[in-house]
């Protein structure tokens, strides 16, 4: 018996996490202004750079700057299941947006309660 063919994996073609996610003071400030305090780089995404400014988070879409248009709409549709930040400044190629905190729901029954509202919603 011969053993079976590796399936195919669309992550080899993906960009390398180091070249996606620096985002140095100059990015920050030509998208949003002078920033007195520290930049921090936030984990996730490989097409997006996200840092923590100022209790804010600047979210610079790299790949596909259009792509912030389409989230703010998203952002501001006026959800009433869950919790989304607030767009406090936005541009060709970036969102400012309201650092939101881990649900204290996390976890527990009311946790997947919400979950459940939140995709019926969505898919309403």
């Amino acid at each position: 018996m011969s053993s079976p063919l590796p399936l195919p994996n669309p992550e080899q073609d993906w960009e390398a996490p180091a070249a996606t996610f620096e985002v140095g003071r100059d990015a920050v400030e030509q998208r949003i202004g002078v920033v007195k305090g520290p930049v921090a780089r936030l984990p996730g995404g490989n097409a997006n750079a996200t840092a923590l400014v100022e209790g804010r988070v600047l979210k610079i879409f790299r790949r596909e700057p259009e792509a912030a248009g389409r989230e703010r709409a998203l952002i501001e549709r006026g959800w009433r299941s869950f919790r989304v930040p607030r767009v406090f400044r936005s541009g060709p190629d970036f969102l400012l947006l309201e650092y939101v905190t881990r649900s204290p729901l996390l976890g527990s029954r009311e946790h997947g309660a919400a979950v459940g509202r939140a995709l019926a919603e969505i898919h309403s």
